[in-house]
Protein backbone atom coordinates (compact mmCIF):
# COMPACT_ATOMS: atom_id res chain seq x y z
CA UNK A 1 0.00 0.00 0.00
CA UNK A 2 1.28 3.68 -0.74
CA UNK A 3 1.60 5.81 2.27
CA UNK A 4 -1.35 7.88 1.25
CA UNK A 5 -3.79 5.29 0.86
CA UNK A 6 -2.76 3.89 4.24
CA UNK A 7 -3.27 7.59 6.20
CA UNK A 8 -6.76 7.51 4.49
CA UNK A 9 -7.68 4.81 6.04
CA UNK A 10 -6.66 5.49 9.33
CA UNK A 11 -8.02 8.59 8.89
CA UNK A 12 -11.41 7.04 7.77
CA UNK A 13 -11.38 4.70 10.68
CA UNK A 14 -10.59 7.42 13.12
CA UNK A 15 -13.95 9.22 12.29
CA UNK A 16 -16.09 6.31 12.14
CA UNK A 17 -15.18 5.47 16.04
CA UNK A 18 -15.20 8.98 16.48
CA UNK A 19 -18.74 9.31 15.38
CA UNK A 20 -19.62 5.76 16.97
CA UNK A 21 -17.70 7.03 20.23
CA UNK A 22 -20.30 10.49 20.18
CA UNK A 23 -23.47 8.80 19.57
CA UNK A 24 -22.56 6.04 22.59
CA UNK A 25 -22.16 8.98 24.67
CA UNK A 26 -25.42 10.97 23.30
CA UNK A 27 -27.36 7.92 23.89
CA UNK A 28 -26.22 7.23 27.32
CA UNK A 29 -26.44 11.45 28.56
CA UNK A 30 -30.57 10.95 27.19
CA UNK A 31 -31.41 7.37 28.94
CA UNK A 32 -30.07 8.87 32.23
CA UNK A 33 -31.87 12.00 32.06
CA UNK A 34 -35.10 12.23 34.56
CA UNK A 35 -38.46 11.94 32.41
CA UNK A 36 -40.57 15.20 31.65
CA UNK A 37 -43.67 15.98 33.47
CA UNK A 38 -46.28 15.27 31.51
CA UNK A 39 -49.57 16.87 32.54
CA UNK A 40 -52.81 15.31 31.63
CA UNK A 41 -55.71 18.10 30.35
CA UNK A 42 -57.87 15.38 29.36
CA UNK A 43 -60.79 16.35 31.66
CA UNK A 44 -60.83 19.99 30.63
CA UNK A 45 -62.84 21.60 28.00
CA UNK A 46 -61.19 24.85 27.58
CA UNK A 47 -64.17 26.85 28.74
CA UNK A 48 -64.81 28.39 32.21
CA UNK A 49 -68.69 27.18 31.81
CA UNK A 50 -70.55 24.45 29.95
CA UNK A 51 -70.17 25.22 26.73
CA UNK A 52 -74.62 26.00 26.66
CA UNK A 53 -73.96 28.65 28.97
CA UNK A 54 -70.91 30.14 26.85
CA UNK A 55 -73.06 30.47 23.64
CA UNK A 56 -73.70 34.17 22.27
CA UNK A 57 -71.52 35.62 25.75
CA UNK A 58 -69.14 37.41 23.87
CA UNK A 59 -72.03 39.02 21.67
CA UNK A 60 -74.03 40.15 24.43
CA UNK A 61 -70.99 41.36 26.72
CA UNK A 62 -70.48 43.67 23.46
CA UNK A 63 -74.26 44.81 23.53
CA UNK A 64 -73.94 45.47 26.99
CA UNK A 65 -70.74 47.53 26.29
CA UNK A 66 -71.00 48.58 22.77
CA UNK A 67 -68.39 48.10 20.08
CA UNK A 68 -64.84 48.13 21.06
CA UNK A 69 -62.44 51.20 19.51
CA UNK A 70 -59.43 50.26 18.20
CA UNK A 71 -58.05 54.04 18.23
CA UNK A 72 -54.82 54.87 20.18
CA UNK A 73 -56.10 57.35 22.86
CA UNK A 74 -53.78 59.08 24.58
CA UNK A 75 -54.29 61.01 28.58
CA UNK A 76 -52.94 64.22 29.08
Amino acid sequence: MRQSRAQALIAGAAIVTAAALAAAVLHYRQSNRRPRRTYDYSDRSGFPRPPAEMRGAAAKKERAQGPLSFEARTTT
